[in-house]
């Protein structure tokens, strides 16, 4: 390394040193001597400019991974001592930002920078080359999170949080669909909670909620009718989607285990579920080919046929659930309530008492389904998919940490991780 342009990170303009010594020790490690300039500066105490020095303060840090580099600075530290009123005082020093734990504003910056990458407390700590306490010290003093107005559209969903609590096992995450910010995260979606606090949310920003998108949690529906009557609450389509796949699924594995699992009925209905789950159009697949027991080539609809040879059961489930499944897109609002009429009916009236049960549900949630289409943003249709994907990537936050218990800490994260933040700022600054 050839210059000092490192000393631009720590803000420090080669003007105001005395000296300065930059030294590359070895590949990937530099060593740097630094001595302010001696300027004549005001007493704290009284505010008189003094010029005398009382003596020097030896000082060293070290910084891992500043611009490629793991940096040793040796600082020459001046205090000055008043004339007028005999105190003394440090001069301003450019390396550090805090008494406590001595950190420049660039390792913070790198610290809040890996923590926003998703990295551990521990691997952040090893990385930054400070302690964990120091680590979870910065995100509790330099990571605040926002205080959001409630949106026009409302996304609520839940994430597991803490096992081993079970008032808060499960947290809520509230997201504002139509710029896909958190809006905030509560410690647990149980209904005191919730009550808690919306009961706290001014009135005027619940009333300028127009949607709430939910899944089929009761509490989230009796929260709305209390604190947003004016909002149209619905459903995500996964959730009630996923009804009439698992009603499908139960009655594959019921026709499975009728058999021995040293069958062929069973071994085939068990390695090609995939063809009975999905949303499947025979004559896409023709060309494809997949070998099975005893070299015997099938396509994916003569396998489909065969699967659904195996039980009368099993293909009345089929043709009733992809009955359902294939027709989602084909409605607009009215005529997808008239179509969920049909198929509540057409539940109702099987003989399998899984797709009975569907029905059950599908009536208790009937409006919220429907509300489901009444709706879009530009193309997109209101869902919890944005919400999910951020569920998701907390699941591997809490997995590469290696569970968190503080669920403060937790929140602080999860308002990094997704929010892009300027230059910190100390909690109260």
């Amino acid at each position: 390394m050839k210059d000092i342009s490192i000393l631009a990170f720590f803000g420090i303009n080669t003007d105001e040193l005395e000296s300065y010594e930059l030294e590359d020790k070895e590949p990937g490690a530099v060593s740097i001597s630094v001595t302010k300039r001696k300027i004549p500066l005001p007493c704290p105490n009284c505010g008189t400019l003094t010029s005398k020095v009382k003596d020097y303060k030896n000082k060293t840090y070290f910084f891992r991974n500043i611009n490629g580099y793991d940096l040793k600075v040796f600082f020459k530290h001046r205090r000055y001592q008043c004339d007028i009123c005999n105190k003394s005082f440090m001069e301003s020093n450019p390396f550090i930002n805090n008494r406590n734990y001595k950190l420049s504003a660039l390792k913070i910056q790198i610290i809040l920078g890996r923590l926003k990458k998703g990295l551990s407390i521990k691997l952040t700590a090893e990385d930054c080359g400070v302690s964990e306490s120091t680590v979870y010290k910065v995100l509790d003093e330099y990571c605040t999170p926002p205080h959001r107005k409630m949106p026009r559209i409302l996304s609520i969903d839940e994430f597991l949080s803490f096992n081993s609590d079970l008032t808060s096992k499960y947290s809520c995450l509230l997201l504002n669909f139509e710029t896909g910010n958190i809006v905030d995260v509560i410690r647990s979606r149980q209904k005191p909670w919730l009550v808690d606090y919306f009961s706290k949310v001014p009135k005027e920003q619940l009333d300028g909620i127009e949607y709430l998108i939910i899944d089929m949690y009761k509490t989230y529906k009796e929260i709305a009718s209390i604190y947003f009557p004016k909002a149209i609450v619905l459903i995500d389509p996964f959730h009630y989607i996923r009804y009439t796949v698992e009603a499908i699924d139960s009655v594959r594995i019921r026709t499975m285990t009728s058999f021995l699992d040293t069958e062929q009925e069973y071994k085939m209905l068990k390695k090609y579920k995939d063809l009975l789950l999905m949303k499947y159009e025979p004559d896409a697949s023709r060309h494809k080919r997949i070998r099975i027991m005893n070299d015997i080539r099938l396509t994916d609809t003569e396998i489909l046929s065969l699967l659904l040879s195996y039980s009368d059961e099993l293909r009345e489930a089929y043709e009733l659930g992809h009955a359902f499944l294939k027709s989602l897109e084909r409605f607009d609002y009215d005529g997808f309530k008239e179509f969920m009429k049909a198929t509540i009916s057409r539940y109702t009236s099987s003989s399998i008492p899984e797709f009975n049960n569907v029905a059950e549900t599908y009536t208790n949630w009937y409006q919220e389904i429907c509300n489901s289409k009444l709706a879009k943003v530009g193309k997109r249709n209101l869902s919890n998919g944005p919400i999910e994907g951020r569920n998701n990537k907390i699941k591997v936050l809490k997995r590469i940490s290696y569970g968190m218990t503080n669920f403060d800490h937790l929140r602080k994260r999860i308002f990094l991780i997704f929010e892009d933040k300027s230059t910190p700022q100390k909690n109260g600054d």
